[in-house]
């Protein structure tokens, strides 16, 4: 297989993920039984998800659960909001 198309097929596979996370998180053993594809191949697709920005996970009963992020999730890490040591929050000036 040229890289071109293996670089597609991976590309398809992640976009196939996309559309099956907006139903809802699911882990990885489900997101498997669910395509029928490899571990190796859900978790690439996984991992090009992830590294764009669209997926996030966390950890549910010992599993990884996989969920689109939301549009909260995408505010810019300085928001204006800055963390003391004790714990409150204090408005930058």
């Amino acid at each position: 297989m040229t890289a071109a198309l293996h670089l597609l097929t991976q590309m398809s596979r992640a976009e196939t993920l996309f559309k099956l996370l907006r139903l809802g998180p699911a882990t990885l053993e489900r997101l498997i039984r669910i395509t029928g594809w490899s571990y190796e191949h859900t978790q690439h697709a996984l991992l090009i998800l992830i590294a764009d920005g669209r997926v996030l996970y966390r950890y549910v009963r010992g599993r990884k659960c996989f969920r689109l992020k939301r549009l909260a999730d995408s505010r810019p890490r300085n928001s204006g909001l800055r963390h003391s040591y004790t714990g409150r929050v204090n408005l930058l000036r």
